[in-house]
């Protein structure tokens, strides 16, 4: 197995977990405030990270002083910003579309990674950038779908309409 097919494997796992984050939030959204629901997922997750880091017999990190800084902005931005945003969210939007919203991660990520670090990307990289783009599109366009055409079929109607128009 080459390193690369190792690599798309393990971020397409990383999707599978943070498409379930959706739905948990929405449930959480219901009986936490953000900040609270927030502060006891990173608790809860300390425990499984030092385990973790036991049974691979991984050392603790000491990050030099601009890899701590990095980590400390992503922690804000990247963890706990991202956590809070998504849960104020799903308070507001249906689980489904917040989960469509959240699956542009991978073409977000690809397109900072071309402007950022000034990867260059192929037609299939741009292509798939596109399509995530007229997915938030087809559920947030005004009227897409309405408020009481909530079935499958009524969605996808919705869906298709926006592609023709």
């Amino acid at each position: 197995m080459s390193q690369r097919f190792k690599g798309m494997a393990l971020c397409a796992l990383a999707m599978v977990t943070v498409g379930s984050a959706v739905v948990a939030s929405k449930v959480i959204a219901a009986g936490l405030p953000p900040f609270t629901a927030t502060a006891l997922r990173f608790a809860l997750a300390l425990p499984v990270f030092l385990v973790l880091l036991r049974l691979t017999r991984t050392p603790w990190p000491r990050p030099d002083r601009r890899d701590l800084a990095l980590l400390v902005c992503q922690a804000g931005l990247g963890s706990v910003g991202y956590t809070v945003l998504l849960i104020l969210g799903v308070r507001w939007a249906p689980a489904a579309n917040a989960g469509v919203v959240a699956g542009t991660l991978p073409a977000v990520a690809a397109l900072v990674a071309v402007v950022a670090l000034r990867e260059r990307p192929g037609r299939y990289l741009v292509g798939s950038i596109v399509l995530a783009m007229v997915g938030v599109l087809a559920i947030s366009w005004p009227g897409a779908v309405r408020r009481r055409d909530r079935s499958p079929r009524r969605r996808w109607q919705a869906t298709c309409w926006c592609w023709v128009r």
